[in-house]
């Protein structure tokens, strides 16, 4: 009985010594980002190519299928008594495409003019993204933190008309955003960390131009001349780090 309380006693003493040195530092990691968009409409302005006059105006509403991306990270994080910040920077992978059909405009005399199916594709390329956490230690090992941060993204716009003779087009924009959010921290070891987060994010209006498409509206080519919609997601991120 007296060996087995010394031996609890003993580990007691090492899980104390362990947790009391946690490490702050540099630190890289790698992880998987789950991504849903938000539910967004999207507004179409078209205009013929040949005389440059306004067509007309249509609204559809844009997929948001759930994706998966990668996502690589680096930081500093700093632990004092039971509280901690970290301060990071990633840069994460593309999602699946969105898109939106839009069957029909409006015309300035507000007659409906079907587009022959037009689909466009809306898609993030890539993000580039920095963060401020500052949280909590629940426990020794198990902490919860709030985050807010900048967003940097790549879109790309793609439009194809439901004739054989579409034109496919593309466009990439930067655009900034931000995210706000918060999560879980937990210490595997005095090195390794485990953070599981949720992230809502979200852009300014996302605008297009010259997106051309010989789609049938009787008047010859046409475009679209611009897309403007609001982009939001909601992510949900699991990252293995390791502290220098």
């Amino acid at each position: 009985m007296i060996k087995k309380i010394l031996l609890v006693s003993s580990i007691a003493a090492l899980s104390m010594t362990a947790n009391a040195e946690h490490k702050n530092g540099f630190y890289a990691g790698a992880g998987l980002v789950g991504v849903k968009p938000a539910a967004a409409k999207a507004r179409i302005m078209a205009t013929n190519l040949a005389g440059g006059t306004n067509i007309g105006n249509g609204t559809g509403k844009l997929s948001n299928p759930f994706s998966v991306s990668g996502r690589l990270l680096g930081g500093y994080h700093h632990k004092w008594s039971d509280m901690f910040t970290e301060t990071e920077l990633y840069v994460q992978s593309n999602d699946r495409d969105q898109k939106v059909t839009v069957p029909v405009i409006n015309t300035p005399a507000g007659l409906p003019v079907s587009t022959g199916g037009a689909v466009i594709k809306l898609r993030r390329n890539f993000t580039l993204g920095g963060a401020l956490k500052a949280g909590y230690y629940a426990t020794d090992n198990l902490g919860i933190f709030l985050s807010t941060g900048l967003l940097y993204s790549q879109f790309q716009t793609r439009m194809q008309g439901a004739s054989q003779d579409a034109v496919k087009t593309a466009q990439k924009q930067n655009v900034w955003g931000a995210s706000i959010g918060g999560g879980i921290i937990n210490h595997l070891s005095n090195s390794w960390l485990l953070k599981a987060e949720y992230a809502y994010e979200g852009y300014k209006k996302i605008k297009t131009k010259s997106l051309q498409s010989e789609y049938n509206l009787g008047v010859g080519e046409n475009e679209l001349e611009s897309l403007n919609t609001k982009i939001r997601y909601h992510s949900v991120a699991l990252s293995l780090s390791y502290i220098f």
